[in-house]
Protein backbone atom coordinates (compact mmCIF):
# COMPACT_ATOMS: atom_id res chain seq x y z
CA UNK A 1 0.00 0.00 0.00
CA UNK A 2 1.40 3.32 -1.21
CA UNK A 3 0.74 6.50 1.40
CA UNK A 4 0.35 9.85 0.00
CA UNK A 5 2.82 12.16 0.86
CA UNK A 6 2.36 15.43 2.35
CA UNK A 7 2.06 18.45 0.54
CA UNK A 8 0.15 21.91 0.83
CA UNK A 9 -2.41 20.29 -1.80
CA UNK A 10 -3.37 17.56 0.28
CA UNK A 11 -3.51 19.48 3.73
CA UNK A 12 -5.84 21.86 1.85
CA UNK A 13 -8.09 18.75 0.92
CA UNK A 14 -7.75 17.69 4.36
CA UNK A 15 -8.52 21.29 5.84
CA UNK A 16 -11.04 21.93 3.08
CA UNK A 17 -12.96 18.99 3.78
CA UNK A 18 -13.09 19.87 7.69
CA UNK A 19 -14.07 23.38 6.67
CA UNK A 20 -16.96 22.60 4.04
CA UNK A 21 -18.28 20.07 6.49
CA UNK A 22 -18.44 22.63 9.15
CA UNK A 23 -19.91 24.88 7.11
CA UNK A 24 -22.50 22.64 6.30
CA UNK A 25 -23.60 22.39 9.71
CA UNK A 26 -23.99 25.86 9.92
CA UNK A 27 -26.04 26.39 7.44
CA UNK A 28 -28.25 23.12 9.21
CA UNK A 29 -28.43 25.05 12.46
CA UNK A 30 -29.38 28.27 10.80
CA UNK A 31 -32.07 26.67 8.59
CA UNK A 32 -33.37 25.31 11.91
CA UNK A 33 -33.14 27.88 14.36
CA UNK A 34 -32.55 31.39 12.34
CA UNK A 35 -30.15 33.68 10.65
CA UNK A 36 -27.85 34.16 14.07
CA UNK A 37 -27.71 30.42 15.32
CA UNK A 38 -25.21 29.04 12.82
CA UNK A 39 -23.00 31.50 10.20
CA UNK A 40 -20.05 30.78 7.40
CA UNK A 41 -17.84 33.82 6.15
CA UNK A 42 -14.95 33.16 4.03
CA UNK A 43 -11.82 34.44 5.51
CA UNK A 44 -8.63 34.17 4.82
CA UNK A 45 -8.77 31.65 1.90
CA UNK A 46 -10.78 29.30 4.45
CA UNK A 47 -13.79 29.73 6.47
CA UNK A 48 -14.76 31.22 9.85
CA UNK A 49 -17.45 29.40 11.06
CA UNK A 50 -20.42 30.12 14.23
CA UNK A 51 -22.55 27.07 15.84
CA UNK A 52 -23.35 28.71 18.74
CA UNK A 53 -21.35 29.45 22.49
CA UNK A 54 -18.36 27.55 22.78
CA UNK A 55 -19.56 24.82 20.69
CA UNK A 56 -16.11 23.03 19.25
CA UNK A 57 -17.38 23.89 15.36
CA UNK A 58 -17.14 27.98 16.56
CA UNK A 59 -14.00 28.00 14.98
CA UNK A 60 -12.01 29.09 11.87
CA UNK A 61 -10.58 26.31 9.37
CA UNK A 62 -8.51 26.83 6.06
CA UNK A 63 -6.95 30.08 6.68
CA UNK A 64 -3.54 30.64 5.26
CA UNK A 65 -3.96 27.39 3.11
CA UNK A 66 -4.46 29.62 -0.61
CA UNK A 67 -2.05 32.31 0.05
CA UNK A 68 -1.32 35.08 2.37
CA UNK A 69 -3.26 36.62 4.86
CA UNK A 70 -3.46 40.25 5.70
CA UNK A 71 -4.04 42.34 8.29
CA UNK A 72 -7.17 43.36 6.82
CA UNK A 73 -8.52 39.40 6.45
CA UNK A 74 -7.26 38.94 9.71
CA UNK A 75 -9.08 41.94 10.75
CA UNK A 76 -12.50 40.52 9.58
CA UNK A 77 -11.85 37.08 11.31
CA UNK A 78 -11.41 39.16 15.01
CA UNK A 79 -15.14 41.07 13.79
CA UNK A 80 -16.54 37.69 13.14
CA UNK A 81 -16.14 36.29 16.05
CA UNK A 82 -15.83 39.68 18.34
CA UNK A 83 -19.67 40.76 17.36
CA UNK A 84 -20.49 36.99 18.44
CA UNK A 85 -19.06 37.83 21.75
CA UNK A 86 -16.53 34.80 20.94
CA UNK A 87 -12.64 34.33 21.20
CA UNK A 88 -11.10 33.98 18.08
CA UNK A 89 -10.01 30.28 18.02
CA UNK A 90 -8.50 29.09 14.39
CA UNK A 91 -7.41 25.65 13.28
CA UNK A 92 -4.39 25.72 11.85
CA UNK A 93 -2.45 23.55 9.60
CA UNK A 94 1.01 23.43 10.27
CA UNK A 95 1.75 24.37 6.10
CA UNK A 96 0.01 27.36 6.31
CA UNK A 97 1.03 31.00 4.76
CA UNK A 98 3.79 32.34 7.09
CA UNK A 99 1.56 35.49 7.29
CA UNK A 100 -0.92 33.98 9.33
CA UNK A 101 1.54 33.03 11.86
CA UNK A 102 2.69 36.85 11.59
CA UNK A 103 -1.03 37.80 12.54
CA UNK A 104 -1.29 35.51 15.19
CA UNK A 105 2.32 37.28 16.64
CA UNK A 106 1.37 40.57 16.24
CA UNK A 107 -1.89 40.05 18.06
CA UNK A 108 -0.61 38.20 20.80
CA UNK A 109 -2.43 35.45 19.89
CA UNK A 110 -0.69 31.88 21.09
CA UNK A 111 -0.86 27.82 20.74
CA UNK A 112 -3.67 26.39 22.70
CA UNK A 113 -3.02 22.55 20.98
CA UNK A 114 -1.77 20.41 18.59
CA UNK A 115 -4.13 18.25 16.30
CA UNK A 116 -2.95 15.55 13.85
CA UNK A 117 -4.71 14.31 11.61
CA UNK A 118 -3.50 10.80 9.76
CA UNK A 119 -4.18 9.81 6.25
CA UNK A 120 -4.03 6.55 4.33
CA UNK A 121 -5.29 5.21 1.26
CA UNK A 122 -8.57 3.01 1.80
CA UNK A 123 -8.98 0.02 -0.35
CA UNK A 124 -11.78 -1.91 -1.11
CA UNK A 125 -9.67 -5.28 -1.41
CA UNK A 126 -8.24 -6.90 1.80
CA UNK A 127 -10.22 -7.41 5.39
CA UNK A 128 -8.23 -6.34 8.38
CA UNK A 129 -7.98 -8.62 11.47
CA UNK A 130 -9.54 -6.84 14.41
CA UNK A 131 -9.94 -7.84 17.91
CA UNK A 132 -12.45 -9.72 19.41
CA UNK A 133 -15.61 -8.30 20.35
CA UNK A 134 -14.69 -5.19 17.87
CA UNK A 135 -16.94 -4.91 14.70
CA UNK A 136 -17.26 -1.84 12.40
CA UNK A 137 -20.56 -1.18 10.64
CA UNK A 138 -22.28 1.91 9.20
CA UNK A 139 -24.67 3.71 11.36
CA UNK A 140 -27.70 2.58 10.55
CA UNK A 141 -30.73 5.21 11.36
CA UNK A 142 -31.82 3.98 14.48
CA UNK A 143 -28.32 4.51 15.57
CA UNK A 144 -27.79 8.30 15.11
CA UNK A 145 -27.87 8.64 18.73
CA UNK A 146 -25.55 6.49 19.57
CA UNK A 147 -23.26 7.87 16.82
CA UNK A 148 -24.12 11.09 18.60
CA UNK A 149 -23.19 10.89 21.86
CA UNK A 150 -20.18 8.87 20.54
CA UNK A 151 -18.50 11.27 18.69
CA UNK A 152 -19.73 14.15 21.04
CA UNK A 153 -17.86 12.55 23.57
CA UNK A 154 -14.56 12.75 22.04
CA UNK A 155 -14.91 16.07 21.37
CA UNK A 156 -16.02 17.04 25.12
CA UNK A 157 -12.64 16.28 26.85
CA UNK A 158 -12.43 19.52 29.12
CA UNK A 159 -16.35 19.96 28.98
CA UNK A 160 -19.63 17.84 30.02
CA UNK A 161 -21.36 16.34 26.86
CA UNK A 162 -24.86 19.32 26.58
CA UNK A 163 -27.61 19.09 25.08
CA UNK A 164 -26.59 22.05 22.85
CA UNK A 165 -23.37 19.95 21.65
CA UNK A 166 -25.08 16.77 20.81
CA UNK A 167 -27.63 19.27 18.59
CA UNK A 168 -24.51 20.24 16.88
CA UNK A 169 -23.13 16.74 16.29
CA UNK A 170 -26.61 15.54 15.36
CA UNK A 171 -26.18 18.11 12.50
CA UNK A 172 -23.06 16.54 11.08
CA UNK A 173 -24.71 13.35 10.46
CA UNK A 174 -27.57 15.27 8.48
CA UNK A 175 -24.68 16.63 6.08
CA UNK A 176 -24.10 14.86 2.76
CA UNK A 177 -20.32 15.45 3.71
CA UNK A 178 -20.82 13.53 6.89
CA UNK A 179 -23.12 11.19 5.13
CA UNK A 180 -20.98 10.60 1.99
CA UNK A 181 -18.19 9.49 4.28
CA UNK A 182 -20.17 7.39 6.27
CA UNK A 183 -20.73 5.41 2.93
CA UNK A 184 -17.04 5.05 2.50
CA UNK A 185 -16.82 7.41 -0.44
CA UNK A 186 -14.38 9.35 0.54
CA UNK A 187 -11.20 9.79 -0.93
CA UNK A 188 -8.66 8.66 1.63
Amino acid sequence: MEYPLLSLELAREIEMAEAEAAAACAERLKSANGDEAGVVASVGGGYAIYCGANSPVTQAVGLGLSGAVSGEEFDRLEEFYFSRKETVRVETCPMADGTLIEQYRERGYHVSEFSNVMVRPVEKAGTVALPAGIEIQKAASGEIDLWTLTVAQGFAEHFPVTQELLSVMRLFDSTNSARRRRNGNARY
